[in-house]
């Protein structure tokens, strides 16, 4: 019982690990994004990037949010299961 807990555990460690990296993955592609002007300075030409470009930036708000909340509940899990919480 107890190695099949501390099993689960590292799986836990492993997991919010994983999380972690893939989230300063994804502030380092957020970060390198290019910046967006306001919308007013832009061309009718220039519209269709200004909109990929928020959309993109959204996205990447999003996916990072889940992430968020994806490693919270594995600490919360983790912490949990060591009979911390």
């Amino acid at each position: 019982m107890a190695e099949e807990r501390n099993r689960m555990l590292d799986a836990l460690r492993l997991q919010r690990q994983l999380l972690a990296v893939e989230m300063s993955r994804l502030d380092a592609a957020i970060r390198y994004l290019p910046p967006v002007p306001p919308r007013a300075w832009l061309g009718p030409a220039q519209t269709q990037y200004w909109l990929r470009m928020m959309l993109i930036r959204s996205e990447a708000s999003k996916a990072h949010a889940e992430l968020g909340r994806a490693v919270a509940a594995t600490i919360q899990a983790e912490t949990t299961m060591a009979g911390r919480g």
